[in-house]
Formats: structure tokens, C-alpha cells, sequence
């Protein structure tokens, strides 16, 4: 988990996620956890289904989107709901 900690804890801290406020039902960081391995980035403006099919198809493992997947409630799938 320390590779996935590392690029999330540099992103949050990058952009400022801690002073820098959103939508309030939007959450901003880390929404969904892998295994904590990254060997491919990726990137996309919105998370639907076709964004994760083809980040899967390019073998993506760490996927930034601008518009997450949670804005009510906010819910990220990490620890036990991963």
C-alpha cells in the first residue's frame, strides 16, 4: 500500500484538497483502493463505464478523473468497503 499511499498523499497535498473546497456532497482523493501497486496512470475527465472498461483494457491500475464517482452520499470504497 505504500506505492498507492505515496501518489495519492503527493496528489492530495499537490492540489491542495485539505483548504481548497468543492461542491459540498463531492469528495475529493483516493475513492476506490487497489492492492496499492501502480504501474499505470491514467486520466479522464468523467468515471462511467466506458472510462473503466478502457482503463482495463490499458491496464490502468491508477485511474484520476475530474468528475468522481461520489457526490451523494459520499462513500469511498477503501478499507472494509474496498
Amino acid at each position: 500500500m505504500e506505492q498507492l499511499n505515496t501518489v495519492v498523499n503527493f496528489c492530495d497535498e499537490y492540489l491542495n484538497t485539505q483548504n481548497i473546497k468543492d461542491f459540498e456532497r463531492a469528495y475529493n482523493g483516493l475513492q476506490i483502493e487497489n492492492s496499492g501497486e501502480i504501474s499505470k496512470i491514467g486520466s479522464s475527465v468523467d468515471l462511467n463505464l466506458l472510462t473503466i472498461e478502457q482503463a482495463i483494457k490499458a491496464k490502468v491500475d491508477f485511474l484520476i478523473v475530474h468528475h468522481g464517482m461520489f457526490w451523494n452520499p459520499t462513500t469511498p470504497l477503501v478499507k472494509a468497503q474496498y
